[in-house]
């Protein structure tokens, strides 16, 4: 997968693959115009979108509604390192819910290829190129 990034304005940048284009920009605060979310919080929510979908996919082969299913992380950030140091995820049932599917759930959101790229990370090298 090659993925292209474009400088588009302010401190707005556009990441271009296949057929998609995400954009990201800074909060006010930090120069931008806050029109989009910054690149951590798309990293953040993209966890959770992983994990939510191997949750879509197990109900949906058991026949399990998901109107009343949702999942709710929460991060948890050192106040003075500010660095992320939890990625919590709760998934929320009905009262009805069948209790012996609560462990194949959570196991089956571990199933998150993002979250397994976190816990064994890839290299990551960069370098500069000049323009042909």
């Amino acid at each position: 997968m090659e993925i292209t990034v474009r400088f588009t304005g302010g401190r707005k940048v556009q990441a271009e693959f296949e057929n998609f284009k995400v954009v990201s920009d800074q909060p006010v605060s930090e120069g931008g115009e806050n029109s989009a979310p910054g690149p951590l919080k798309l990293f953040f929510a993209s966890v959770a979108n992983c994990s939510a979908y191997y949750i879509l996919d197990f109900c949906a082969h058991r026949n399990i509604p998901l109107d009343e299913i949702t999942l709710v992380q929460k991060v948890t950030r050192n106040k003075e390192t500010k660095r992320v140091e939890v990625i919590a995820q709760e998934i929320r049932v009905p009262k009805d819910f069948p209790e012996k599917y609560y462990q194949p759930l959570i196991r089956a959101s571990q199933l998150c290829a993002v979250k397994k790229t976190l816990q064994d990370p890839p290299e990551m090298p960069v370098k500069v190129v000049p323009a042909e």
